[in-house]
């Protein structure tokens, strides 16, 4: 008596294929701080695509202010004793210089990292210039404490939202004296492959003020005063 192979469901397959398929996926932010939800999200990744390389690109965003309070420099430092804490072997870092336009943005990203074929993001506005560049996108629900809410807290609290590594980290950096002295800042203005808002769109901002019912030109608007 033969027995006959198990069928395997397209869900099942496709999640096999997943573990299997090598890639190098990217992992876009500017990271300010890294938070407990970018951890989840890295392991996630690590834990269901087995046989791929990830790097997190880090964006430089030049000037401190208020949104973007650690330099690229110490972000490295951070992610580096992270990657060192959490034992990630499969887990590499990159510098790209920060840009108003996505397409440019994009093109930068292939330059900085030439292997990678595919981008893990939660952000429409991150996921849509790369896809026009050619990656493969990678999507996931997005879940914990982002980071324009963790920044509006008081400093103290932070220690429930990041890592217990980069807390005391930023504390020997002395980040909440330096947040005060901080102007206020903007996000970039980026533009994306199909904006609709005067191609100007600032990331994460217009995610939510849609939401809200708030059209994405005055959120554009109120930012650039």
């Amino acid at each position: 008596m033969f027995c006959k192979e198990p069928k395997l469901s397209s869900r099942c397959c496709k999640g096999i294929e997943r573990m299997v398929t090598s890639r190098h996926i990217i992992f876009p932010g500017r990271f300010q701080p890294i938070s407990n939800a970018h951890i989840a999200r890295l392991e996630w990744l690590l834990n269901n695509y087995l046989a791929s390389t990830i790097t997190i690109v880090i964006g430089d965003t030049g000037d401190l202010n208020k949104i973007n309070f650690l330099t690229v420099e110490e972000r490295v430092q951070i992610f580096t004793a992270i990657i060192r804490e959490y034992a990630w072997s499969r887990i590499k870092l990159a510098i790209v210089q920060g840009c108003a336009d996505g397409i440019e943005w994009a093109e930068r990203i292939k330059v900085a990292v030439p292997e990678a074929d595919a981008v893990a993001s939660d952000n429409p506005f991150i996921l849509e210039p790369l896809k026009a560049a050619g990656f493969t996108t990678i999507t996931y629900e997005r879940s914990g404490v982002d980071c324009s809410c963790i920044r509006k807290k008081k400093f103290a609290n932070w220690m429930k939202y990041i890592p217990q590594l980069e807390w005391d980290m930023l504390c020997r950096m002395s980040i909440e004296g330096r947040m005060l002295n901080l102007p206020i800042g903007i996000r970039y203005p980026f533009r994306t492959v199909a904006n609709h808002c005067n191609r100007l769109s600032l990331i994460g901002e217009v995610v939510e003020a849609v939401k809200c019912g708030i059209s994405a030109t005055r959120v554009a608007k109120d930012n650039a005063e």
